[in-house]
């Protein structure tokens, strides 16, 4: 596992393992009133630290990255494993105890181990009565096999954990549960009835209870389940269960099952009330939050970072609470034969002999990080056997071999290549520079990589067509025994049917005949004597493919805060065991008092088809909410336009007379004055006016003209003082002209933006690329008069294909003189806004193409066209909508420089009319027609970001 874990433990690499610790306060520090004697360093690898039956309290797990699921049947992450028995009960589990006693099965929702047939094809399990999901339903053998074959029979949609049932079960051709729901042609398991499982395999497999321990056979309700979605609200067998799910990137929190039985489970693992668990903490604050007792458990079990561990070793009271077992974890770097130069075994035996393995140790921490390794079987898995055939004078390297080596593959001078490594590890990030910094005085120059932990494994690393993709010659990963054997430990990362397409641990990809062989007849040997013969000579084997170069063997530096109880490290997850930590010496808070009841238990839920229900009704509340925001946000801007022309002159001094006389214009008569005086209401109160002026905006409005009463239809803007006849009909006659110069000239440029910053982003770097950022800088940086008038000289007068301007006709009149007339205005007007796309565009597909799910979609296998349009270019794009609705609703508002280089008669030309010639009215009704638009468009842009980011209109929920 990958990892600290029994399982691959995906992620390769620390070690130790998350732990177990017990229940906590809330603040840190607490004595050890829970029993036990005082702490001592090292005591919790033999040992209870701390032993007590208290229960209560709220124990808090932290992870500097995440899991790569939570789901028990798509993760492989030793500490993930570990920690998913909290709500997830398997067949069978290993004994709650410290040293070689953590090694032992016990049946857990079993009531015996495994029963194996005469002939080692079958192996039958009995559940135990009384089981029951957190719902109340009865946990069957059915609930078992589904979990079973989901996952490891649905390679496109759970491809994470291992798949030794998948390898070993004889299932024919069986497509898995979501292909084929008829449960019943999954033959590789028969249920006789509600309690009994039988496993049907291929060959017999002597070690198949170490099997019916992995989290795969935690029951699984079909009808429940959600494929790759199912990790947010796992159904819980264990002793808790999800409180409000699980929610990627954040976390969750786990409370009490009610239908949990204690006397069916041989393990105690139900004294916390609640344990809450948090995500993406950055990883030298969550080592710190840990020593001060805020964090009770550092959920990733790998041990602390660099810093804290100087902080530890230099502190009496740090040192008694730590312990540094040697694990079984072995950290090596793979060196890619699929991966040029590498393809060469003498390139690889260059960096096998290149290896400082005393600098790499000492960038993982020193000598309580690690032992240094000579081969890949850990010293602690039985029948290991020292050996170090690519041994150099003090683990230093020996630079003859090295440049005798990079001879023979024709390198003399060195070559280049890439190192990968889980950039949320500081040691692994000091460790693989440490590496690099060795092969650079070999002339092997390399650049590291840096991926999260949590997809590491699934989707970088451990997917051969990324590795290839990237050209990732060295790979920093680290391993431990699925169980506590050779085949536990190699079978997963030497054997050639261990390659898979994404969620991969055999990151060399070997697939050598004479290794497969052996691991084969390994386990179908009863004898443990003889097994671990073949297991040493495996390990011989893998070693002269130079592809793993071993650096250390894990010695996991693991805290245990004061608050904690019934602390020991497990060697069955090589790290402290979760389940039984106990109640916190201090309740949380400081204070005494009972322990909080058991939340109340919530129905499993039906589930539903996304955007069913629910979803319907958050979108309908969300647009309601949005016209609300939009029709206030146009009040304000009402009020806005009314203060700047009517309420800032009276506050500076200006009275009714000269407000008149300034909006007369030039060579004001009284008469006119006194016109405009009265039009305006300019004697009355200003909130009288501006109840007035809404009012007209809504009902309309009467105009006393003292001979007859002329009424102003709404929205009444008022009278033109230029032409005397209402606003709202003339910014009627102009708005079709703006609107099909913004509407066209929009197509152009969001169609040609997007796909030009498209195809430069998916060819970075290449001749279209370079041409077509510079066309968008040209775009970017020329005025839109400037390029007008050189359209016009060149397309309009040098040569006539287009009209000069000055007219328009009506779509409505010719469709065809419409498009031809309005062509280069269209182009002249998208030319600066398909160049800014372009480039957003560009920038947004860079950054999106480089994400852990468009990585995902590639590892599943589908077309690149697809990951690109529906994955890559739907999350680039939401950025592109929110600018196109602002650009759209300000061009609706003027496009006052196009229109006037093209003398076309939009609402753009009427606002510089109406500024030249004072025309009040005017100028009021063009902004208040501007600002609707662009509200419009707000809006719309608001659904059209809901549409492709559901979280928005759900309030963030996801």
């Amino acid at each position: 596992m990958t990892q600290p874990g029994r399982s691959r433990l995906k992620g390769a690499a620390a070690a130790g393992a998350a732990a177990v610790l017990v229940l906590s306060a809330c603040s840190g520090g607490g004595g050890d009133d829970g029993g036990g004697g005082e702490a001592a360093r090292d005591m919790g690898v033999e040992e209870i630290v701390r032993p007590s039956d208290e229960q209560g309290g709220t124990l808090r797990f932290a992870h500097s990255d995440e899991f790569d699921s939570v789901d028990p049947g798509d993760t492989y992450y030793a500490a993930s494993l570990n920690f998913s028995r909290f709500y997830a009960r398997t067949l069978v589990t290993y004994a709650q105890a410290p040293g070689e006693a953590g090694q032992e099965l016990v049946p857990d929702l079993a009531e015996d181990l495994g029963q194996v047939s005469e002939d080692g094809l079958t192996w039958t399990y009995t559940l135990k009565e009384g089981l029951r999901f957190e719902d109340g339903t009865p946990i069957t053998s059915e609930d078992v096999k589904y979990a079973v074959a989901r996952s490891n029979y649905a390679l496109d949609v759970l491809s994470k954990g291992p798949k030794y049932f998948n390898q070993y079960l004889d299932a024919g051709d069986y497509a898995g549960p979501y292909e084929d729901d008829n449960l019943d042609n999954f033959e590789g398991i028969t249920t006789p009835d509600e309690r009994t499982i039988e496993f049907h395999l291929k060959e017999p497999f002597a070690e198949f209870d170490y099997l019916a321990a992995m989290p795969q056979t935690a029951p699984v309700p079909a009808d429940a389940d959600t494929g790759d979605q199912y990790f947010t609200q796992v159904v819980s067998s264990g002793p808790y269960r999800w409180e409000d799910g699980y929610t990627a990137g954040q976390g969750g929190t786990l409370v009490r099952n009610e239908e949990y039985d204690p006397d069916t489970d041989p393990l105690t693992r139900n004294r916390p009330d609640r344990i809450e668990f948090q995500v993406k903490q950055e990883a030298n604050d969550l080592d710190q939050r840990l020593l001060s007792g805020e964090v009770h458990v550092d959920a990733a079990g790998a041990g602390v970072q660099t810093a804290a561990r100087a902080t530890i070793l230099q502190n009496e009271q740090h040192l008694a609470n730590s312990d540094n077992p040697l694990t079984a974890f072995t950290r090596y770097f793979v060196i890619s034969p699929s991966v040029e130069p590498f393809d060469d075994k003498a390139c690889r035996e260059a960096i096998m002999y290149a290896a400082d393995k005393v600098a790499i140790q000492t960038g993982y921490g020193g000598p309580t990080a690690g032992e240094i390794a000579t081969s890949l079987y850990p010293p602690t898995v039985p029948g290991y056997e020292q050996i170090d055939p690519y041994g150099t004078p003090d683990h230093e390297g020996d630079p003859d071999l090295v440049r005798q080596k990079l001879e023979e593959c024709g390198h003399p001078d060195g070559f280049s290549t890439n190192i990968s490594v889980r950039s949320d590890r500081d040691y692994e990030v000091a460790a693989g520079e440490a590496l690099q910094q060795t092969l650079r005085e070999y002339g092997i120059e390399t650049e590291i990589k840096g991926y999260p932990a949590g997809s590491y494994t699934s989707e970088q690393a451990g997917s051969p067509d990324f590795v290839a993709e990237e050209e990732l010659g060295i790979m920093i990963y680290a391993w431990g025994p699925d169980w506590n054997s050779g085949f536990g430990f190699f079978s997963q990362i030497l054997h050639g049917d261990a390659i898979a397409e994404s969620g991969n641990s055999n990151l060399a990809e070997l697939d050598e005949p004479e290794i497969n062989d052996l691991i084969d007849e390994a386990i179908r040997t009863e004898d443990p004597a003889a097994r671990e013969e073949i297991y040493r000579e495996v390990d011989r084997l893998a070693m002269d493919t130079a592809t793993m170069l071993p650096t250390v063997t894990i010695k996991a530096l693991l805290y245990r805060p004061e608050s904690l109880t019934n602390v020991y490290v497990t060697p069955a997850w090589e790290m402290y065991d979760h389940p039984p930590r106990g109640g916190p010496l201090l309740p949380p808070g400081g204070g005494g008092g009972p322990p909080a009841p058991p939340p109340r238990r919530i129905p499993r839920p039906r589930p539903t088809k996304a955007g069913e229900g629910s979803g319907r009704r958050d979108v309908l509340n969300y647009i309601i909410r949005r016209i609300i925001a939009g029709a206030g946000l146009l009040l304000v801007v009402s009020l806005v336009v009314f203060a700047i022309f009517f309420l800032v002159p009276r506050l500076a001094g200006a009275t009714p007379d000269s407000l008149a006389t300034r909006y007369v214009g030039r060579a004001p008569t009284p008469e006119a004055v006194a016109a405009v005086r009265d039009r305006l209401n300019l004697d009355d109160p200003i909130i009288v006016q501006y109840g007035r002026f809404v009012r007209g905006l809504f009902v309309g409005y009467d105009y006393d003209s003292g001979t007859d009463v002329i009424h102003c239809d709404a929205p009444c803007f008022g009278y033109s003082f230029v032409t005397n006849s209402e606003i709202w009909p003339q910014l009627l006659d102009r708005l079709p002209v703006t609107a099909s110069l913004a509407v066209g000239a929009a197509v152009i440029w969001l169609v040609a933006g997007v796909a030009v910053g498209v195809l430069s982003a998916l060819r970075r770097g290449s001749l279209l690329d370079r041409a077509a950022m510079m066309t968008a800088l040209a775009g970017v940086s020329l005025p839109i008069f400037f390029t007008g008038l050189v359209s016009l000289a060149l397309f309009a007068y040098y040569l006539p294909i287009f009209p000069p301007g000055g007219s328009y006709t009506p779509f409505t009149e010719n469709p065809l003189a419409w498009a031809h007339g309005l062509v280069l205005p269209w182009i002249t007007l998208a030319f600066l806004y398909a160049a800014m796309y372009a480039r957003l565009t560009r920038a947004g597909m860079l950054d999106t193409m480089g994400e852990d799910f468009i990585r995902t979609a590639r590892a599943k296998g589908l077309p690149e066209r697809t990951v690109v349009a529906k994955h890559g270019l739907r999350a680039a794009i939401t950025p592109i909508i929110t600018i196109f609705g602002l650009d759209f609703g300000l061009m609706l508002g003027g496009a006052v420089l196009t229109e006037s280089t093209f003398s076309l008669p939009g609402l753009g030309k009427f606002a510089v009319d109406a500024i030249r010639g004072n025309d009040l009215p005017a100028v009021l009704g063009v902004t208040l027609l501007t600002a609707f638009f662009v509200v419009l468009a707000n809006l719309v842009v608001d659904l059209l970001y809901a549409w492709a980011d559901p979280r928005v209109r759900t309030g963030g929920r996801a």
